[in-house]
């Protein structure tokens, strides 16, 4: 009887948490790994469509109005505010915001994966969404200095994490490419 040489292909996206190819592959030599180039997987993925910014935003604006909760909002007592939140709290904040997230906002992601226009789901939603939080922040005495500029900074900070780029289609396609060609060239 012979022993079969079989190699299982795994396709990860580009994430920052996930272990190098080469770790991944050397681990049994059974597994051959693809990395997707950034920005691919929200071209897959129906919960990249929007719905996660959408939960992020109302997350964050869950954080205001307990924020606001607070006697006080001067520096000191936003700190505290913020070291004594714990993670059972923001699951629930989590909860929270998912409920809120709209059913039209649901199927104009699932419409984007499956190519379906309907005009009728174009919605603004994520932009109501900004004005509450930009009025909730006008609130907090702290920030009533910041301005429409710091909101949305404040809203898309994680968006400088190393593990999210954002890329142009034309990027994706040369990224793919030249991908390809490197394959090619190590076949060879």
């Amino acid at each position: 009887m012979t022993k079969r040489n079989w190699q299982t292909r795994k396709l990860l996206d580009n994430a920052p948490t996930h272990p190098s190819a080469e770790l991944l592959e050397r681990e049994n030599g059974k597994f051959k790994v693809k990395f997707l180039p950034p920005n691919v997987t929200s071209l897959l993925q129906p919960m990249d469509q929007s719905i996660i910014d959408t939960l992020k935003l109302l997350y964050r604006k869950q954080l205001l109005r307990r924020l606001l909760s607070v006697d006080e909002d001067n520096v000191e007592v936003v700190l505290s505010f913020f070291k004594e939140m714990n993670l059972k709290e923001c699951c629930y904040m989590v909860v929270e915001a998912w409920d809120l997230i709209e059913k039209k906002t649901l199927n104009k992601a699932w419409d984007r994966v499956l190519n379906r226009e309907n005009e009728n789901l174009i919605t603004n939603t994520d932009d109501s969404i900004l004005e509450d939080i930009n009025e909730l922040m006008l609130m907090i005495q702290i920030c009533q200095d910041c301005d429409e500029d710091d909101m949305k900074e404040w809203i898309t900070c994680d968006s400088n994490d190393q593990g999210f780029q954002i890329m142009s289609d034309d990027e994706i396609v040369k990224k793919i490419l030249q991908i390809n060609e490197q394959q090619e060239m190590q076949e060879d």
